[in-house]
């Protein structure tokens, strides 16, 4: 611990060591990406002369934003020297340390602000007064003995829930209190102590994937976190964790679920809670994982984010975690499916380019095998899952074909591109958060079957475990081909205790016309039409419905297709094909040769010759002849 000892007697030493500020500014006036991230940093700390503050901060979650902005402050003023931005950082400082806590050090306020104030105590430490540093030190010694009391003591609800932000966010104010008073506050090792507990404990219940139970919209709340926190463990007291499966595959988590045409405010896939835009970053995120896996992938998914400037608005981070070493290997040479088998999920698309087909499918309790193996009969976090077993979204020629549910309000089962047996949904839903406690013995919920060509993608799930009792399931198999580059033809194997009702279901934003069994729709000048297949007599309706596609305040329409059998059985198989388009029809013509329970044959007849695909329903594969 020589080189603790050392760090302890000497500031700045979070994220940052007194030589990395000349090699900062010399990076910033050398032009390139790091002048870029400087000059959002600055544009960033110039805005906060605008910002209005309130007489306290440090309540509501609304508060969170000015610690991040302390913190942009606080860089400003490192690397410029100039005096007004040390104003802006006393002027948010004041009405921080004037309130009596920060969330009572035990929510999402506590670590944005910890981290505020850590790091001006810290970066600009012989800038400040001595009794300024002691308001600041008091303060900070304050919050983290309420937190770690109600974290070690108290056992606040998130204090093991290891998976959840709420636990993430609150416990990094210990490490930064710990990273900025050690040397000076005896209990900083006991702070830093429990927030190592508690993110080794984080560590271990990761997805070795990379991704993650709440969707990737809270993925990236986490992801950063734990950068943040595996950062000051190493770089202040010399723990290392950066030997981790997650943090290795999570670029990936992102690389693959963003869009092909990228907007601003609409440019990912995700499952689980959360808008169509990530949060923050994630820039600043593969940088980070980029630099200490010599990662050229997420090196160059990054620059690209960049120069569609789309992630890159923590000025602050990006500076820091910006190392232009790293060669840049083109996202586009990666397969264009990836499996993330620990979470079954598969994203796919039929190419890297701007007209794509994009298809994310889903069938997974919402708990990884090692997780429940390591954590028995304990849910470590998954509030914002979603009951969305074997569904799927699509996006094509620039515009959502297939939906989510978005931000629920509520979770349902039927807001998801998937089945209601008996009129029942899946376990864990039907409440305003979902309930991973009851899908912890659901088996078999998993894709199991996975396989990549030229020609189509196919995947095989089995969510015959997952459905609430009274539904009287005993069997779901879907089995979907994506025929590349703009068809999936959708099978699924469907068995119950008695004669039951199955409700297929599809999900779109517009409106939807039915002409016998086939169902049309567009969304500006992308098409999808859906034709049924099996059974040939059935029932259907197309219904308008609200969605949350953002927190449940804005509410939007969309259009449900429910499609059944025309009477109730024990056992059915569903086949329909989905295309997606542009012009006034699809190129694909789908005739049903047969479907006798073991094998799904289709012809697909184009305008140059046809041919058939064959879906060996016992064996689990498919082939085209």
């Amino acid at each position: 611990m020589a080189d603790y000892e050392a760090i302890v007697k000497t500031h700045p030493r979070i994220h940052l060591r007194a030589a990395d500020v000349p090699r900062l500014r010399a990076a910033a006036a050398a032009g390139g990406t790091h002048a870029g991230f400087y000059a959002t940093l600055i544009q960033n700390a110039d805005a906060c002369a605008a910002v209005e503050l309130p007489e306290t901060i440090g309540h509501g979650d609304n508060d969170r934003g000015y610690g991040d902005q302390l913190v942009e402050l606080a860089m400003a003023a490192l690397l410029t020297g100039e005096a007004k931005y040390l104003d802006q950082v006393r002027r948010f400082l004041q009405p921080m340390l004037r309130a009596q806590s920060w969330h009572d050090g035990i929510g999402l306020v506590t670590g944005h602000t910890m981290a505020g104030v850590a790091c001006c105590y810290d970066w600009l430490h012989d800038t400040f007064t001595p009794a300024e540093r002691a308001r600041m030190r008091d303060k900070m010694i304050h919050v983290a003995r309420q937190t770690y009391t109600m974290a070690s003591e108290q056992r606040v609800w998130w204090h093991d829930m290891f998976l959840q932000n709420w636990c993430h966010v609150p416990t990094s104010a210990l490490s930064y209190a710990a990273a900025a008073l050690s040397g000076e506050v005896e209990e900083a090792a006991q702070w830093m102590r429990q927030a190592d507990f508690t993110f080794t404990k984080t560590k271990d219940a990761l997805s070795a994937d990379g991704n993650c139970e709440e969707g990737q919209a809270y993925m990236v709340y986490a992801w950063e976190y734990i950068l943040r926190y595996f950062d000051i463990a190493r770089g202040t007291f010399g723990i290392d964790h950066w030997d981790c499966d997650y943090l290795r595959n999570a670029p990936y988590a992102m690389i693959y679920t963003v869009t092909p045409v990228m907007r601003s405010q609409d440019h990912f896939m995700t499952f689980g809670d959360g808008r169509r835009r990530i949060w923050t970053g994630p820039v600043h995120l593969l940088l980070r994982s980029a630099d200490e896996y010599k990662d050229g992938f997420a090196q160059d998914f990054a620059m690209h984010l960049v120069e569609n400037q789309i992630g890159a608005n923590e000025g602050w981070m990006n500076m820091l975690w910006y190392n232009p070493s790293i060669e840049r290997k083109s996202f586009k040479a990666l397969p264009t499916l990836r499996w993330f088998d620990k979470l079954h999920t598969v994203f796919a698309r039929s190419s890297w380019d701007a007209d794509a087909t994009m298809l994310g499918f889903k069938c997974t309790p919402n708990h990884t095998e090692h997780t429940k193996k390591a954590f028995p009969g304990r849910d470590l976090g998954t509030g914002h899952a979603h009951p969305d077993a074997a569904s799927f979204q699509v996006y094509a020629f620039g515009e959502w074909m297939a939906i989510d549910s978005g931000y629920s309000v509520w979770k349902l089962t039927a807001e998801h591109n998937t089945v209601l047996v008996n009129g029942q949904g899946q376990l864990g839903g039907d409440s305003m958060w979902f309930d991973g406690r009851k899908t912890l013995t659901a088996e078999p919920c998993a894709i199991t079957h996975v396989e990549s060509n030229g020609r189509f993608d196919y995947m095989r799930a089995d969510a015959s475990g997952i459905y609430l009792p009274q539904a009287g399931l005993e069997r779901f198999i879907r089995h979907v081909v994506f025929l590349k580059p703009h068809d999936m033809l959708i099978i699924d194997e469907l068995g119950a205790t008695e004669p039951s009702s199955f409700e297929w279901l599809f999900h779109v934003e517009d409106e939807m016309l039915q002409e016998g069994n086939r169902f049309y729709y567009a969304k500006n000048e992308a098409r999808g039409r859906i034709v049924w297949l099996a059974p040939a007599q059935f029932t259907s309706k197309v219904t308008r419905q609200k969605f949350a596609f953002v927190p449940p305040i804005e509410l939007k329409e969309g259009t449900m297709l429910s499609i059944s059998p025309a009477t109730k059985s024990k056992t059915a198989t569903f086949v329909a094909l989905a295309s997606f388009y542009k012009g006034a029809s699809p190129d694909i013509e789908p005739e049903l040769i047969s479907s006798d329970g073991k094998t799904v044959v289709v012809r697909l007849k184009r305008a140059d010759g046809s041919e058939t695909l064959s879906v060996d329903l016992v064996a689990g594969a498919a082939r085209i002849v």
